[in-house]
């Protein structure tokens, strides 16, 4: 008969902003026999026994649970051993497969972890996200309001830059719908010439937190009233020209000329000013 051995991963989590061990702990192994792993949809009983000391000591207490390891031979279970971890000072597992005791003992080693790590990305940041589903760790910018205690992280890096709300609440960006931009130091209030453009050109974004309306430069031109006589529309770019009666001047009356001023001759229009765009939600990480 095979032998059967087992490589051990164990873990024990600890609440995030708790200083105690939790009664739960996330056991994942991996079953060979020799060097075949045991997997295949079988199932497997284990038998996890707590010790107060590596090769002997007293029995804590165990615990079985019927496992279906992976092609691989992979599992996970969750332990929820009955000790109170204060006073027992070290603990040892003893796993059992199928009624035969792996060695040597494994010590239970807690490791406290956040409940969502940041993964190098600073609370506060921003990310254009190209799929539906909204990745862990981040929250819509949406605009809507969240708890400063529920969020302490990200509170200490927006505040109330976006808004506050009644009951300890702080309210999200609202980037729907929105182009971003870098932002110019104090707003509005410089007047510095971005240096990688001419120094007629000052580009100034809204403070932190402040809508910026939509705006164009402005278009200036000029038509005088001249025709050919003819009785043709005269038609130029953005402007056009006609008249009703060319035997008479321009008056006040209904027979005088008139000057339209339509952008749709030339480019594309609609009711807001856009770049050319694809579509991605903003998400920000707490």
């Amino acid at each position: 008969m095979k032998k059967t051995l087992i490589m051990l991963f164990l873990f024990a989590f600890v609440q995030a902003g708790f200083c105690e061990i939790t009664n739960e702990i996330r056991y994942n192994g991996r079953l060979k026999g020799y060097t075949v792993p045991l997997g295949g949809g079988n199932t497997r009983q284990l038998k996890f026994e707590y010790f107060d000391h590596a090769t002997a000591g007293k029995s804590l207490g165990f615990e079985t649970h019927n496992v279906i390891p992976n092609d691989d031979g992979v599992f996970s279970v969750t332990l929820k051993p009955n000790i109170q971890w204060n006073i027992s000072g070290k603990i040892w597992i003893e796993v059992s497969i199928d009624g035969r005791a792996m060695k040597p003992r494994e010590q239970i080693m807690a490791q406290p972890i956040a409940l969502h790590a940041n993964n190098g990305v600073p609370p506060g940041t921003v990310i254009a996200f190209a799929g539906d589903k909204m990745p862990d760790g981040y929250l819509p910018c949406d605009g809507t309001t969240r708890g400063t205690t529920e969020f302490p992280e990200l509170y200490a890096a927006i505040g109330s830059i976006y808004g506050t709300a009644s009951g300890g609440e702080f309210r999200l960006p609202n980037f729907q719908g929105m182009f971003l931009r870098g932002a110019t130091p104090n707003g509005y209030s410089t007047s510095t010439p971005h240096p990688s453009y001419p120094t007629s050109t000052i580009y100034k974004s809204a403070p932190l937190g402040q809508l910026q309306g939509d705006t164009i430069r402005n278009i200036k031109g000029e038509i005088s009233p001249s025709w050919s006589g003819d009785g043709s529309n005269n038609h130029t770019a953005l402007f056009s020209s006609s008249y009703k009666d060319n035997s008479r001047e321009a008056t006040n009356n209904s027979n005088g000329w008139r000057m339209v001023f339509d952008a749709s001759n030339v480019v594309p229009t609609d009711n807001e000013n856009r770049p050319a765009n694809y579509a991605v939600n903003y998400y920000i990480k707490y």
